[in-house]
């Protein structure tokens, strides 16, 4: 990836003559008013390590080194990287990060009574520290291809299954031989390089929508993964869509209604959250109304409700709603938030693996599923058109949980879809 720097002075960081010149230095003193006016001396590589770190490199093949790995001079002279050459970001906001050296220590510094020298001797993260970063050549990022056909032709799977280059999840079946499950919302913490591994990975078997949370939920799924910064999400939705991946956003963490400050709304366009059972409290339109807030933040997504098992409505009370308890209140909440919400649908979990003494597990979802068509594709609610039921969430607890068969659970899903095929879409794989 291609970026230029801003350093507080509001001036570009230039390597001169592409590095290797000047006493190998490194300045922050280029003025332009236009980006297009970026020259190549201007423009630096950034080269993702193995580690996690990144080196920078110059147009003319030079890597910025920070001697002794921090508290020194920044040259511009090694055609290798090494120790010295490796840094990491420090997210300040939105559009302003820190540089940090190898040493943990030391961070990249342009201060203004230094002539606008870059060095690494400064060990806290001021004003002259803080840097704005241009990516110069992001992929096309353009959500607005998508019709709304496409946003709601569901087809995904959350439990990617066998991926040695996981770096996070747990083993197939317990088996190291086996590879890696992903659980899609531990994207966020894999390295760049296997992000895009995992984008080609699911593209080859047709899927087109990645289930991803979008506020930091610090277990992401049972603790198997670590924190990460949510203030990066815009770079994870971007990388999708600019894969022609529909990213489907769960924005609230579990039990809240705070949503991550850092998105870009227009990056947002399939909104979630997971296993609900009552996201509204009255029928009113404000802070008690979960799907009212997410429509007011992303005012272009469609919305869903994703249902703990077999729930077929969110649960009421029936008296903030002015209703009888012996009243059938399911279309009087499903015609309110279709109606006043712009909700597209249902994102239905069932339980395949868990049989009973009646059925099997995937007999009993599908069983559940032919109970909802007459309501939500028929006219048995009112609802004002048919809306969507997609089969969403059936075995991810028994591969993750119970070790189970991959082979398994995608022969249960299939069975599913087989016994209802007016479902809308899948993400079970």
């Amino acid at each position: 990836m291609k970026i230029a720097l801003i350093a507080n002075n509001g001036k570009f960081v230039t390597a001169e003559n592409g590095g290797n010149l000047k006493d190998n230095a490194i300045f922050a003193n280029r003025d332009y008013t236009d980006i297009s006016q970026i020259g190549p001396w201007e423009e630096f590589e950034i080269i993702q390590n193995d580690n996690g770190s990144f080196s920078i490199k110059t147009c003319n093949g030079f890597f910025w080194t920070a001697e002794e790995s921090g508290g020194y001079g920044l040259s511009s002279n090694r055609k290798e990287a090494w120790a010295w050459e490796e840094f990491s970001y420090q997210q300040l906001d939105d559009t302003h990060s820190a540089i940090r050296c190898k040493d943990g220590i030391h961070y990249i510094s342009a201060r203004e009574d230094n002539g606008g020298l870059l060095n690494c001797v400064a060990s806290e993260v001021n004003a002259w520290e803080t840097f704005t970063v241009l990516w110069l050549d992001k992929p096309p990022v353009n959500p607005d291809k998508f019709t709304e056909e496409q946003l709601r032709a569901v087809k995904g799977n959350m439990c990617l299954v066998g991926i040695p280059e996981l770096e996070y999840g747990p083993y197939v079946k317990g088996d190291p031989n086996l590879g890696r499950l992903l659980w899609t919302t531990g994207y966020v913490v894999e390295r760049e390089d296997t992000r895009k591994l995992l984008r080609e990975y699911y593209k080859s078997f047709g899927y087109t929508h990645w289930p991803l949370n979008i506020r930091n939920v610090n277990s992401i799924y049972r603790d198997y993964y670590p924190w990460w910064d949510e203030s990066q999400i815009n770079k994870y939705l971007e990388e999708l869509w600019a894969d022609d991946i529909i990213p489907v956003c769960s924005v609230f963490p579990d039990g809240e209604k705070t949503l991550n400050p850092h998105v870009d709304p227009d990056l947002v366009r399939f909104v979630f959250w997971w296993e609900d059972p009552a996201p509204i409290e009255y029928p009113r339109q404000d802070d008690t109304n979960k799907f009212w807030i997410a429509q007011q933040a992303y005012p272009k997504a469609i919305l869903y409700w994703h249902n703990p098992p077999n729930q077929d409505a969110p649960y009421i009370d029936y008296a903030k709603w002015g209703l009888d308890p012996s009243e059938h209140a399911n279309p009087v909440v499903w015609n309110y938030i279709v109606r006043n919400n712009n909700v597209k649908g249902l994102l239905f979990q069932g339980q395949a693996w868990a049989d009973n003494e009646e059925m099997k597990g995937w007999e009993r979802s599908a069983a559940v599923i032919a109970d909802y068509i007459p309501r939500f594709h028929g006219t048995m609610y009112g609802l004002p058109f048919p809306i969507d039921i997609h089969d969403f969430e059936e075995t991810a607890y028994y591969l993750f949980n119970e070790d189970g068969d991959p082979n398994q659970a995608l022969e249960w899903c299939k069975q599913i879809r087989q016994a209802q095929p007016d479902v809308n879409g899948f993400c079970n794989g």
